[in-house]
C-alpha cells in the first residue's frame, strides 16, 4: 500500500497547476539532473502528471527555464514512476523551480531532486585494523611471581593492555576515521565516561564491519573470574548495544575455548548500558579474547576482565570443544550443508481475504500450473523445457493471522489443502518427470515453524492464544513450557500430515524459523530457538532462518543452532545504495547465503526490473551464483516470476528467463552494442515524429542520457522519439543517448538534429 504511507507521500488537487521550489542554502555549481517520483493509482483518482518544466535562479527572484521533464518509463497502476532531466553541461542555481502542469484528479510527490557533478567516491574496501596479528604459539607457561604484591589480589587484569582487534568485514575509506585506533588505550585505560553523551571523548568507537574481536594479551597465565563492559546507547545516533558478547580464552595463543555467551543486555535508550558478571568458574587464561556484533555504531569506553595473577584453583579451558577466535568462513553456504538443496522458492500461502476474483488468491492457494512454473523451466507457449527450481519453503503470508490456536490450525490445513499447495506441487514434479523422462526426481521442501508470539490489544492486555492440542486449556504464553508446546505440536502436525500425504514426488528436508529477527528482549526467546532447534534436529530434519538485512541476531546465526541462514538484501525496493555488495561480503564472510527479492512492481518497470537483476549480476561479481544456496521472495502466492513467465513483454519476461539461467550458473551478461551517431532533420517551429534511433532492440533498450538544449523530447525504449524545437530556434540541436539491457550500459551517443 504505498500510497497508504502517510511519511513518504504528498497528495493534492492541482487542476490549475502548482509549483514546487526547493532553495538550496545558497549557489550550487554543476548541477546535471533533476528527477521527481510520483504514485499512481487509478482508482482513487491519483492520476500522472501531465507534465513538469524545470528552472533556475541564482538570486530567487529570476528564473531561466532549463527544459521539460519525461518520464523514465511508462507509468504503471499501482506503482511510482520516475520524471527527469539530465543537461548536457552542468548549471549553477540557488534556487530550483519544478513547475507542475494541471491535471484532473489528484497528484502524489514523494520526492523533488537535483544532481550535480562530483568526484566518484572511493569504493576499495580497506582492512580497519592492518597491523593486528594474532598471537603466535606459546611453547612454555609463563607465570606471575608468587611474591608480587597483588599476586592473590582480584582485580582488573586487563588495564592499560592494548588489544589486537580484527572485524569480519573491511571497510570502505570513508568510514575509517570512524573508527578509534586500538593504540588509544581508550578501551582499557580505566576511565569511565561520567554520562551517555556519545560525544565524550572517554567511549571507543567502533563503526560498522558487522563484528569487533578482541584479543588481549595478559603477559603471564592469570586466572579470571569475572567480566565487565560499559556502552554508550542512543538509538538517535545510531548507537546500540550488541547484541550478544562472546568470551575466549586460550592458555598459548592457539587453542581457543569459549567460556561464555552473553545475552542478556539491554539499557534504556540514552542511557548506558553496563554488563557484569561472573563467568561461572575459574578459568585459566593467559590470552582472553571478546567478540561483538555491531550494528552501525558500537561505543565502549571500557572493559574489564576481573581475576587473580594466581592460579589457584583454576580450571583449563582445554578440556571443551576448542573455537576459532577472528576466523570467519569467509565461503557462501553451498548446497552440501544443507541436503544438496540450490534453489528455494518462498511459496507464501494461506491468507483469508476477498479483493481478488479468484478463490484460489484469497485464499491463498496455490495451484498446479503455478507451481509448474517453478518446477519446470517453459518457454513462451508454456512447453516444459528443463528442471528450473529443487526446492520450495511454505510460508503464511505477513498478514495472515498466526497469533492464535485457530490460526495456527488454518495455517496447517490451507498448507495441505487437497489440489493446491503441497499437493499441487506434487503433482506438478510428476507432470515434469514424465515429460522430462526422469521418474525418480523429487524437490526438496521445507515447512514453517511459527514463532509463539505474545498479542497485545489496544489497552495492553495480552490477547488469549487459544488452545492448540484440544486439551480444554488455553495456551498462556508468558509461560515458556506452553510455547514451547505449541512449538512441539506445529512440528508433530507438520509431518504428521505430511507423510499422511504420501506426496512420491517431495522429499521434506527440513523447517524454517518463521521470524526475521531474534527478540533477545524476549526472555523465552533463546529458549524456544534453542528447542525448535534442538527437536527438529532429533528427528533428523534442517532448520533455516531468513533474516532481513543485518537484523538483530543475524551475527548469531550459527550459534543459535540454524543449519543455514539466507540474509535478505532488501534492496529491490531501494534501488540506492551498496547493499547488493554489502550483503554479498557479510554472507560470504560469515558463512550465510543471499535471498533474491522480486515483486510485480519488476513486470512493466525498468527501474523495478533492474533492481532484482541487481541480484543476478551481483551473484556473478561476487561469486555466489556457482556452488551457493539460493532462496528467493517472489512476493505472495503464486508470485511475480509467474506473471513473468506468462508474459508477452519481451523486457517482462527476461526475468524468468534470467532467473532461470541463473539457478543453471549459465547466465552471461555483456556489454550492450553501441548505437550508431545518427541525424535528423527537422523543419522550425514543427513537431519531428515518427522516427526511431537505431539500435539492438532484441536485446537491449534505449535510453536518454542527456536532453537536447533547443527543444523537448518525448523518446521511447524502443528507440521512438517525438521532438519539438523551441519557437523560431533554427541550426543544430542534440540529445544523448545509450542502450541498456538491464545489467550494463552501453557507450553514450550523440543524436543530432538539424533544425531549418
Amino acid at each position: 500500500n504505498l500510497y497508504a504511507e502517510p511519511i513518504a507521500w504528498v497528495g493534492y488537487v492541482q487542476s490549475s497547476g502548482m509549483d514546487i521550489t526547493v532553495d538550496l542554502g545558497g549557489v550550487v555549481e554543476g548541477i546535471c539532473e533533476f528527477q521527481t517520483t510520483h504514485f499512481l493509482l487509478k482508482e482513487w483518482a491519483i492520476n500522472t502528471i501531465s507534465g513538469i518544466t524545470v528552472s533556475v535562479s541564482t538570486n530567487g527572484d529570476d528564473y531561466i527555464k532549463l527544459g521539460n521533464m519525461s518520464m523514465t518509463d511508462e507509468a504503471k497502476d499501482g506503482n511510482f514512476y520516475y520524471l527527469s532531466l539530465s543537461l548536457q553541461e552542468g548549471v549553477k542555481a540557488s534556487h530550483i523551480k519544478f513547475t507542475l502542469i494541471g491535471t484532473s484528479g489528484w497528484s502524489f510527490v514523494s520526492e523533488v531532486a537535483a544532481y550535480s557533478y562530483a568526484e566518484a567516491e572511493d569504493s576499495t574496501l580497506y582492512n580497519i585494523y592492518p597491523n593486528s596479528k594474532m598471537p603466535e604459539k606459546i611453547e612454555n607457561e609463563e607465570l606471575w611471581d608468587a611474591s608480587d604484591a597483588d599476586y592473590s589480589k582480584s582485580q582488573n587484569l586487563l588495564l592499560n593492555i592494548i588489544p589486537q582487534m580484527f572485524s569480519a568485514i573491511p571497510l570502505e575509506k570513508r568510514f575509517l576515521e570512524l573508527n578509534t585506533e586500538p593504540e588509544s588505550g581508550l578501551l582499557t585505560d580505566g576511565v569511565y565516561s561520567p554520562e551517555n553523551n556519545y560525544a565524550n571523548a572517554a567511549y571507543f568507537h567502533m563503526t560498522r564491519g558487522v563484528d569487533r574481536t578482541l584479543v588481549f594479551d595478559l603477559t603471564k597465565t592469570s586466572s579470571i573470574s569475572g567480566y565487565k563492559l560499559s556502552f554508550c546507547h542512543t538509538q538517535s545516533a545510531a548507537v546500540y548495544l550488541p547484541t550478544s558478547i562472546t568470551v575466549f580464552v586460550s592458555e598459548n595463543g592457539t587453542d581457543w575455548y569459549q567460556i561464555k555467551r552473553i545475552t542478556d543486555i539491554s539499557s534504556e535508550d540514552r542511557t548506558k548500558c553496563i554488563v557484569e558478571g561472573k563467568f561461572g568458574n575459574i578459568w585459566k587464561a593467559r590470552f582472553v579474547a571478546i567478540s561483538m556484533p555491531v550494528h552501525t555504531h558500537l561505543y565502549c569506553d571500557e572493559i574489564e576482565i576481573i581475576g587473580k595473577k594466581s592460579i589457584a584453583g583454576a580450571t583449563s579451558a582445554s578440556g571443551g570443544t576448542r573455537a576459532q577466535v577472528a576466523i570467519n568462513p569467509d565461503k557462501y553456504a553451498s548446497p552440501d550443508k544443507l541436503s544438496d538443496v540450490h534453489d528455494v522458492i518462498l511459496m507464501y500461502n494461506a491468507r483469508d481475504i476477498s479483493e481478488y476474483e479468484s478463490e484460489e488468491q484469497n485464499k491463498g492457494l496455490i495451484t498446479i500450473d503455478e507451481s509448474l512454473s517453478y518446477v519446470a523451466y517453459r518457454d513462451t507457449d508454456g512447453k516444459i523445457i528443463d528442471y528450473m527450481a529443487d526446492s520450495y519453503l511454505y510460508l503464511p503470508f505477513g498478514a495472515f493471522d498466526h497469533t492464535t490456536a485457530e490460526g495456527w490450525h488454518k495455517y496447517v490445513e490451507n498448507t495441505f489443502t487437497q489440489g493446491y499447495n503441497l499437493d499441487a506441487l506434487n503433482t506438478a514434479v510428476g507432470m515434469a518427470n514424465e515429460v522430462l523422462g526422469n521418474s525418480d526426481y523429487k524437490v526438496k521442501v521445507f515447512l514453517s515453524v511459527l514463532r509463539p508470539n505474545l498479542k497485545y490489544d489496544e489497552n495492553d492486555n495480552l490477547i488469549t492464544f487459544g488452545d492448540i492440542d484440544g486439551d480444554g486449556k488455553n495456551e498462556d504464553f508468558t509461560k515458556l513450557e506452553d510455547r514451547v508446546k505449541c512449538l512441539k505440536w506445529e512440528v508433530d502436525e507438520n509431518l504428521c500430515l505430511f507423510n499422511e500425504g504420501n506426496y512420491e514426488n517431495l522429499e521434506l528436508v527440513g523447517f524454517y524459523w518463521y521470524e526475521e529477527q531474534v527478540s533477545y528482549q524476549d526472555a523465552h526467546e533463546l529458549d524456544m530457538i534453542k528447542f525448535a532447534v534442538d527437536y527438529v534436529h532429533g528427528i533428523d530434519y534442517a532448520v533455516i532462518w531468513i533474516p532481513y538485512y543485518q537484523a538483530s541476531g543475524f551475527y548469531d546465526w550459527y550459534a543459535l543452532g540454524f543449519d543455514v541462514a539466507c540474509m535478505q538484501p532488501n534492496y529491490f525496493w531501494k534501488g540506492f545504495g551498496n547493499y547488493i555488495a554489502e550483503n554479498a561480503i557479510i554472507t560470504k564472510a560469515l558463512g550465510m547465503c543471499v535471498e533474491f527479492e522480486v515483486d510485480n512492481a519488476a513486470l512493466g518497470s525498468s527501474f523495478f526490473r533492474k533492481n532484482y537483476k541487481a541480484y543476478l549480476k551481483g551473484g556473478i561479481e561476487y561469486g555466489y551464483m556457482k556452488d551457493t544456496i539460493h532462496m528467493y521472495y517472489i512476493s505472495g502466492g503464486y508470485g511475480a516470476l509467474y506473471d513473468s513467465y506468462l508474459s508477452k513483454n519481451k523486457s517482462d519476461r527476461s526475468i524468468y528467463d534470467d532467473t532461470y539461467k541463473f539457478m543453471k550458473g549459465t547466465l552471461e551478461i555483456e556489454t550492450p552494442k553501441t548505437p550508431d551517431e545518427q541525424t535528423f532533420e527537422c523543419k522550425m517551429n514543427k513537431t519531428l515524429s515518427g522516427q526511431s534511433v537505431q539500435f539492438d532492440s532484441n536485446k537491449s533498450s534505449l535510453y536518454l542520457a542527456y536532453a537536447p538544449k533547443y527543444g523537448s523530447l518525448i523518446l521511447k525504449n524502443d528507440g521512438g522519439f517525438i521532438y519539438t524545437p523551441t519557437k523560431d530556434f533554427y541550426g543544430e540541436d542534440c540529445f544523448y543517448v545509450y542502450a541498456d539491457n538491464d545489467y550494463l550500459q552501453s557507450e553514450i551517443v550523440k543524436v543530432t538534429i538539424n533544425v531549418d
